[in-house]
């Protein structure tokens, strides 16, 4: 008897579930650091809460910025672009020596996580599905 394959875009849907959540992971854990910060800069709460304020701010100007050119472009080359450099970024984060460099990183991360998943999942997932693309972005969401 043959084995029955599993389509190729259920592992696109894995990898698409992996990327929303560790981008939507660092916004959700980010209070974790606000107490180090907030000591290490001797700074208030609020000021270490614009930190995920510039990160949102960032992600809206990069969903308008990108969200209608984003079908035209070519996945492979604009996501793993968006995760180096969202990557890149988070690894900045623990460089800079005042908190102004962390709002204007935080800024270029919300644009990156954009790039590496918030739009650019959706569209990987309509690529690879006609029937069932609806079960398909709603297991994608669940990332989230």
């Amino acid at each position: 008897m043959k084995k029955k394959k599993v389509f190729y875009g259920w592992y696109v849907v894995l990898a698409s579930v992996l990327m929303t959540a560790v981008t939507s992971g660092v916004i959700a854990t980010f209070a974790v650091f606000f107490t180090p910060i907030k000591q290490h800069f001797n700074t208030t709460q609020a000021s270490v809460s614009l930190i995920t304020m510039f990160i949102t701010v960032g992600a809206v100007f990069g969903n308008l910025i990108f969200g209608k050119s984003i079908g035209k472009a070519n996945l492979r080359i604009v996501m793993p672009i968006g995760g180096l450099v969202g990557g890149l970024s988070i690894i900045c984060m623990g460089l800079f020596p005042n908190l102004s460099f962390y709002y204007i990183i935080s800024l270029i991360l919300g644009v990156t996580m954009v790039l590496g998943s918030a739009l650019t999942a959706p569209m990987l997932i309509r690529n690879w599905f006609v029937s069932k693309r609806g079960l398909a972005m709603g297991l994608q969401v669940a990332g989230v």
